[in-house]
């Protein structure tokens, strides 16, 4: 009995070894990724945008896949702009001031895997956080500009390597 229970748990532990349940899919000869500078060209977002996001991919990049950084010529390449940095009024009311304002931001990106083509892409990404009308920007605008880097880094990871 005990020798079945041994086989049967060395069997589960080999196949669960095969398996992601992140479900990421990358092809086997993937090593390694490249992020190619991101151009800041919205006219009002803060001049470290561009560097704050790109960091913000390959952090996440490097925790969540078997790919090394590679500062050139990646198996995988990431490119793009950040192209929209807007803050206005969330649902005003005519002669009222809205109580919220909302900060968006858009991100080009392209995607670039010789090994899987059908995987290539060149989207934009927009994503948005709202705070307070009442409340200064330069006070929330670093909690806000994490969030949305945030929720536009999943979309992204998840558009390149889930196949979702």
């Amino acid at each position: 009995m005990n020798i079945r229970f041994i086989i049967s748990l060395c069997s589960l532990l080999l196949c669960l070894g095969c398996y992601t349940f992140n479900g990421i899919n990358l092809h086997p000869d993937l090593k390694t990724f490249t992020v190619i500078p991101f151009e800041n060209q919205a006219p009002n977002a803060i001049p470290t945008l561009n560097n704050t996001f790109q960091e913000s991919l390959k952090r996440r990049v490097i925790n969540e896949t078997k790919l090394s950084y590679a500062a050139a010529n990646g198996d995988v390449e990431f490119s793009g702009a950040i192209i929209g940095y807007s803050v206005s009024p969330v649902a005003p009311q005519p002669g009222e001031i809205a109580q919220f304002s909302r900060l968006d931001i858009t991100v080009q990106v392209s995607y670039f895997n010789p090994m899987e083509e059908e995987q290539n892409f060149n989207s934009s990404f927009t994503r948005f956080a709202d705070f307070e009308s009442s409340t200064n920007l330069t006070t929330v605008q670093d909690n806000l500009i994490e969030d949305i880097n945030s929720q536009i880094i999943d979309d992204i990871f998840n558009r390149a390597f889930t196949n979702w």
